[in-house]
């Protein structure tokens, strides 16, 4: 982009369409770091690397888009014309679709049988996996956000239900306001743009179902697809999803 800018900053203004954020976010992939924030005053917009865009739908006379802040470039519109103008964006940026994660390896992995490993720490109902010398778990997050270089971003990858794990969502807002670096979420594996960081965030399984024709679950469908990729990473485990979840947002100040 202009200006040196490599990054992507989008929140919703209030004026409707919500959700094209985390859509924009998968359009382009690993093509831009793309930061889906909840709304414009979320932490994430700052910075001369970012750019800051709030979007919505069509606008009434003697409104002024923004969202209550002043962005670097409003887009608002019907969903078609932002469907058309952010496909070509993306086009533009070199983004292609491709799948999230290798679909080879991970039934290689399901199929020689995902190990469990030891954790680094365990706090509460969370367990803290990686290379982290950290003796709590704020302080192993804090330490994987110190590896990244300015510029860098942190991708968080919740692999958790995104209906009935919906607060984890908040993890990165909170992680937002702790680091002055880019934070990104998505739910699932996601193609990470930019040099960084993952924190990785799995739940147990309580009610499992058993994938039909193949040797393994859902479930452990689900913990192959939370691999760790290139870079730094740090899995945090909630060994009670919702207790964890309220535990990690109340860590971060979140």
């Amino acid at each position: 982009m202009r200006d040196g800018r490599d990054k992507l900053a989008v929140a919703p203004d209030g004026t409707g369409i919500d959700g094209l954020g985390p859509w924009i976010e998968r359009l382009f992939g690993d093509a831009l770091v793309t930061v889906a924030l909840e709304n414009p005053s979320s932490w994430g917009h700052e910075g001369p690397d970012v750019l800051g865009v709030t979007v919505g739908g069509v606008l009434g006379r003697a409104i002024m888009p923004g969202g209550g802040i002043t962005p670097d470039l409003s887009v608002n519109g019907p969903l078609g014309a932002h469907l058309f103008a952010w496909e070509q964006a993306a086009i533009v940026a070199g983004a292609s679709p491709r799948p999230t994660g290798d679909g080879d390896a991970l039934l290689h992995r399901l199929d020689s049988g995902v190990p469990a490993g030891t954790p680094a720490l365990v706090e509460g109902a969370i367990e803290v996996y990686g290379e982290t010398t950290a003796t709590t778990l704020i302080a192993a997050i804090d330490g994987l956000a110190r590896t990244v270089p300015p510029g860098g971003r942190v991708a968080i990858e919740a692999h958790l239900d995104q209906g009935g794990d919906a607060a984890a969502a908040g993890v990165r807002d909170a992680l937002g306001g702790r680091v002055s670096r880019a934070v990104t979420f998505g739910w699932g594996p996601r193609a990470a743009a930019g040099t960084g960081a993952t924190l990785l965030i799995t739940g147990a399984v309580t009610h499992d179902v058993r994938v039909p024709g193949r040797p393994y679950t859902f479930g452990e469908l689900q913990a192959a697809s939370a691999a760790p990729g290139d870079g730094p990473w740090l899995r945090l485990h909630l060994t009670d999803r919702a207790t964890g979840i309220e535990q990690l947002l109340a860590a971060l100040g979140g």
